[in-house]
């Protein structure tokens, strides 16, 4: 997926601090590590933490998302096994949880109609309606390139 797009949408939406980002895209993949370095070149926004989080920083950081869709198109397939490995192999063994990373590709705008949808179809099991957390997604590696869930409750695909 867009590195530079869930590093901006981690901050954003979650609140990780610049060492949890950095920690999270501190790869070995060249690509990638080309994608965050130019990212992380745009102004100071993840020097904002969540202690510090102001009107005019969100501001900046919805501007700083529409600069960086223009930006990345190439949208690089980093799956969330093989990114763990390399997160591993930059720091030491230290890794960041796939729920962690999960929290942050579900913000893709591509996937967030068609979860709403799913979770508002089966809130009739007694799970809550709010599509973050009435159902549970686990990863699966397409081979087309991008994300897949699957349901908990159901069993069935997104």
């Amino acid at each position: 997926e867009n590195i530079a797009w869930l590093a901006i949408s981690a901050w954003y939406y979650y609140n990780l601090t610049y060492d949890d980002i950095k920690l999270l895209f501190r790869v070995s993949d060249s690509t990638t590590r080309r994608i965050v370095k130019q990212w992380l070149s745009i102004g100071s926004l993840v020097k904002v933490t969540k202690q510090r989080k102001r009107r005019d920083d969100l501001l900046r950081t919805k501007e700083l998302i529409s600069q960086v869709e223009t930006m990345y198109n190439e949208k690089p397939a980093i799956y969330l096994d093989e990114l763990q490995r390399q997160v591993q192999r930059a720091n030491g063994g230290k890794t960041i949880s796939y729920a962690t990373i999960l929290r942050i590709i579900q913000f893709d705008l591509k996937y967030t109609r068609q979860i709403k949808e799913k979770a508002a179809r089966y809130a009739s099991f007694g799970a809550q309606t709010d599509f973050f957390t009435c159902l549970s997604w686990v990863r699966l590696c397409s081979p087309i390139c991008h994300i897949q869930y699957v349901c908990f409750i159901c069993n069935n695909y997104s």
